[in-house]
């Protein structure tokens, strides 16, 4: 075995232990461990929604977020990585969660929203 296929190998290794390392355990569930937070701190913590409508009482709102705000998500180039972003579908009544869906990047959805779940949960 050549030294660069060692080394290659070796690299692999480190790359997989440290991105473990980093990676938080996400919650069993953000929908149940979020809901009846509050309309403000929800934001605070997702940006503000893509799209916002209200019907009935409840405000229906649509995020698309990553932690570094402000970056377009969607391809930007054909070698670009793309970017982590994390998707929510969430409805709030009297300025609290009452639903929500989380879908994309689960991790990153765990780093945006993590320090918004409710210490007492």
């Amino acid at each position: 075995m050549s030294i660069q296929l060692r080394f290659g190998r070796i690299g692999v290794l480190l790359c997989v232990a440290t991105c473990a390392d980093c990676s938080q355990p996400a919650p069993a569930n953000l929908a149940a461990s979020l809901k009846g937070i509050e309309k403000a701190r929800f934001l605070s913590c997702s940006g503000p929604p893509l799209l916002e409508t209200s019907n009935a009482g409840q405000d229906h709102m649509s995020f698309v977020t990553n932690l570094r705000r402000g970056e377009a998500i969607g391809v930007t180039s054909p070698t670009a990585f793309p970017v982590a972003s994390c998707s929510v579908d969430a409805v709030f009544q009297n300025d609290r969660l009452v639903s929500s869906t989380f879908s994309g990047d689960t991790a990153m959805c765990s780093m945006v929203f993590g320090l918004c779940i409710p210490a007492s949960r």
